[in-house]
């Protein structure tokens, strides 16, 4: 199972807090599918991520699966608010 990244990390801040509505572009750079769910954890690190890579989000969708956004930008990651 994955954790949230060492508290001394030296890692952005991300946009979202914890606890807020977003989509998530399931296929980065492609149109299609949106998902929504809310931010479950910041700098999210699942071993098999590559040294040295945090995803800025974890996401538990409303179906209640685990995913993490890889990058924190609109094409990725965006409010619902």
């Amino acid at each position: 199972a994955g954790s949230a990244a060492t508290a001394g990390a030296r890692l952005p801040t991300p946009r979202f807090a914890v606890g807020t509505r977003v989509a998530c572009r399931m296929k980065p750079g492609d149109p299609g599918e949106w998902v929504t769910g809310e931010v479950v954890a910041h700098h999210f690190r699942h071993p098999a991520m590559p040294a040295g890579f945090a995803a800025p989000y974890q996401v538990k969708l409303a179906g209640g699966m685990l995913i993490f956004a890889p990058m924190d930008n609109d094409d990725t990651i965006r409010s619902l608010a």
